[in-house]
């Protein structure tokens, strides 16, 4: 019985091998196309947990009188200085909807007491309405002057209440509004190699958390109307409220933001950048609801 000779057994196994690249080839791409369609709903998600995010904090924008909405980080930790725009981040800043509110009895000082006096509505038997240590605040005058404050205690004999952070930036009279706050900063965290990989939330005090990974690109843009877009440079030129001098001045054409457009764009994760997944991209309008001078 006749065998295979060398040449036949060689020529048998480069065939072989010619299939088996054959079949590799086509499974490659297969296996690419399954990571990209596993990928896809994980990159939507992420898209729309940023937006929900965004548009929550957006939509609550508003009272008091004070810039609800500023292109820069503000809060207790780390703020950007007056007159910093940066169009990858937005900070938001808004009166409780249900939180207490009071009125200054006596005007502030150095001291870091600010006393207070009960107003209409709050709970009967407190004269502190409803304010506790730990709650974020906020105090203006009307005249454009404001500053965040950290209550780190309160005292009931003689109402007070004690704030931490940065001193006042003015001494604030009597009659001025102290309420509880929120706020929020969205901005970008980088590696060390400068490329983008987080979208982070600044609680104003001093938390800053993630929020949504892979995150390609993060944009802000601000207008009086539906149409009418306010120039960067318009945000940071003047007139400055409650004047150029002030600690925490601002822009006053920030207080004409009545829409934001957001954009924002998230790539795939590491493990599939081998497979042609593009970015996916979202923009979201929000108006943000009226700002209403508390009397």
């Amino acid at each position: 019985m006749r065998g295979f000779s060398l040449v036949e057994l060689l020529m048998a196994l480069l065939i072989m091998l010619g299939v088996c690249s054959a079949l590799f080839g086509l499974m490659n791409p297969a296996q690419a196309m399954f990571a990209v369609q596993a990928e896809l709903p994980d990159m939507q998600q992420r898209l729309r947990a940023a937006a929900d995010a965004l548009g929550r904090d957006l939509l609550m924008a508003g009272g008091g009188g004070f810039p609800p909405i500023v292109p820069y980080r503000r809060g207790l930790e780390s703020p950007d200085a007056p007159g910093t725009f940066r169009s990858d981040r937005v900070s938001v800043l808004y009166l409780s909807a249900s939180g207490p509110q009071a009125t200054l009895t006596q005007p502030t000082d150095g001291s870091g007491v600010a006393a207070v006096g009960a107003r209409p509505g709050c709970p009967a038997g407190d004269p502190l309405c409803g304010f506790r240590a730990g709650m974020l605040a906020v105090i203006f005058d009307g005249t454009g002057a404001y500053d965040m404050i950290g209550l780190s205690g309160v005292s009931n004999e003689p109402p007070a209440l004690l704030h931490v952070g940065s001193p006042l930036s003015k001494a604030y009279p009597p009659g001025a509004t102290i309420a509880q706050a929120e706020a929020a900063t969205y901005w970008l965290q980088t590696d060390v190699g400068g490329h983008v990989v987080q979208l982070m939330k600044y609680d104003g005090q001093q938390t800053d958390l993630p929020v949504v990974d892979n995150i390609a690109e993060l944009r802000f843009e601000y207008y009086i109307d539906a149409l009418t877009r306010l120039d960067p440079e318009s945000l940071r030129d003047g007139p400055w409220l409650p004047d150029s001098t002030f600690a925490h001045r601002f822009d006053a054409d920030l207080l004409r933001v009545r829409r934001v457009r957001a954009t924002i764009r998230v790539r795939a994760n590491q493990m599939v950048l081998h497979a042609p997944v593009g970015d996916r991209q979202m923009s979201l309008e929000i108006a943000p609801r009226s700002q209403i001078v508390l009397p």
